[in-house]
């Protein structure tokens, strides 16, 4: 039947290439092949969870889980460990220290990226030549890798159907060795994650405790443990040994997860980046930092290196966040919350200046799109969104602004300034008539455009 809908679909696609004369029958050739390969890994990946339960509503409920199992306990984990680290860390690319394995243990997600056209990829109207493979070299070996794993999901399939008993039709799974790991796959993940969002809601997003949150766990996953329990046997009367003895089981489970994410046994919260293996950094800790320039980037990962592996206070709140993009194509970022930049700390110090003396380090970003519209100004305003007053600006007032902005853009910076510049929210408007300069990222530190800003009215010198 799915060969007969792509069949259908490639006659009626010739048919209209041959219509407005541009018969290009290669690249529908390999169309054909890759739907055909990809509907049947689909196809064998719903017939394997299909024996597995004996509930028809229950297949597509396995069907989705399973594809996307892998990645949802990575973000999982990630979320456990956001609140237990001090430098509360994020990552959003797990190619990155995971090789690409989350990604092909999530076949939808692996599949539809590997299929996408690449984005800086120009095809011409009617341009022959052009397929999925020219676009995307990793096209072909993808889809036959998943291929050769549907034959082997279908090969199983055919074993488990073989296997399974008739009377276990009403069963939500049909094989009572495969009931266990259904119930710890989903209590575990259901545990960690409902139990990260019940501690927040009850202790507040900035307890760290990792007693607090196991505790959570255990309430939220046993909760769920025991609905699993109830769903398989087909009765209420569930609290027995077996049932006290799998709870038990479950949160010795959770102890041990968050005493390895505790103790970053994989290295995960510390991970810096080697900087030979990065091509571009984008940095933001008060200065702004976008460079490709190999001494910069390894004055990043060392300040990065340090932060991670100090330790902090709790006096004060400051962000560090940093993306990479790494020579192989990955792209890895990192936020780390710390309770305070400790610039008493002399390797701190000493990192932080290092990166401040790096060319084109030491400025703020205010003019994000500088000297786009000319500096023929025609008007303008500012806005104080604190006190609610708005300036209406000359040409002459937007040009000493711009200028000013210049000036606090160049000015360098020393450690000490990135803790004392605020954002103040102030916002600015200056028009030139092909286009205008839009700023909102006015900090404290920024003397020279505070000082113009205060001489035009927009706030109070006791401000």
């Amino acid at each position: 039947m799915l060969t007969a809908v792509n069949l259908l679909t490639f006659v009626v696609s010739l048919l209209l290439e041959a219509a407005i004369g541009a018969v290009d029958v290669v690249p529908l050739l390999i169309w054909m092949l890759v739907t055909e390969l990809t509907g049947f890994f689909f196809l064998a990946f719903g017939a394997l969870c299909a024996m597995a339960t004996g509930w028809l509503l229950a297949v597509p409920v396995i069907y989705v889980g399973l594809n996307f199992v892998v990645m949802a306990y990575y973000y999982i984990l990630e979320g456990v460990g956001a609140r237990i680290w001090v430098n509360r860390s994020s990552y959003s690319s797990v190619s990155t220290l995971c090789g690409n394995l989350i990604a092909w243990l999530t076949p939808a997600m692996k599949i539809s990226d590997e299929l996408r056209t690449p984005g800086d990829f120009g095809i011409e109207p009617y341009q022959k030549g052009a397929t999925l493979f020219t676009m995307n070299p990793g096209a072909l070996p993808t889809v036959l890798v998943y291929t050769l794993v549907g034959v082997l999901m279908l090969v199983l399939a055919c074993a488990l159907y073989r296997a399974r008993h008739s009377e276990s039709a009403g069963d939500a799974i049909v094989f009572p060795w495969l009931r266990p790991v259904v119930k710890y796959v989903i209590s575990i993940a259901a545990g960690l994650s409902l139990g990260t969002i019940v501690h927040e809601a009850v202790f507040g997003y900035e307890n760290t405790s990792v007693i607090n949150l196991i505790l959570c766990m255990i309430i939220m996953g046993g909760l769920i443990y025991c609905a699993l329990e109830m769903l398989l046997r087909k009765s209420f009367k569930i609290f027995d040994k077996r049932t006290l003895l799998g709870l038990a089981a479950l949160w010795v489970a959770f102890g041990a997860i968050c005493a390895c994410i505790s103790l970053d046994i994989f290295g995960y919260e510390k991970w810096v980046p080697d900087p030979e293996k990065v091509e571009k950094v984008h940095l933001n800790m008060g200065c702004e930092v976008n460079s490709d320039d190999p001494d910069v980037i390894r004055a990043v990962t060392e300040l990065h290196r340090v932060l991670t592996q100090r330790g902090t206070n709790k006096t004060r709140g400051y962000e560090f966040s940093v993306e990479y993009w790494m020579k192989n194509g990955d792209i890895g970022m990192r936020w780390l919350k710390l309770k305070n930049l400790d610039l008493n700390d002399p390797e701190i110090y000493q990192a932080v200046s290092n990166l401040l003396s790096q060319p084109g380090v030491h400025f703020t970003r205010l003019l994000s799109d500088r000297g786009a519209y000319g500096e023929n100004f025609v008007g303008g305003y500012a806005h104080n969104p604190m006190t609610g007053k708005e300036v209406r600006l000359t040409p002459e007032q937007c040009l000493a602004l711009y200028r000013a902005m210049e000036a606090d853009e160049g000015a360098p910076l020393k450690p000490e300034d990135l803790l004392k510049d605020e954002d103040t929210g102030l916002f600015l408007e200056l028009d030139t008539g092909f286009g205008s300069y839009l700023v909102d990222g006015i900090q404290t530190g920024n003397v020279n455009t505070m000082a113009l800003l205060e001489e035009y009215g927009l706030m109070d010198p006791a401000e």
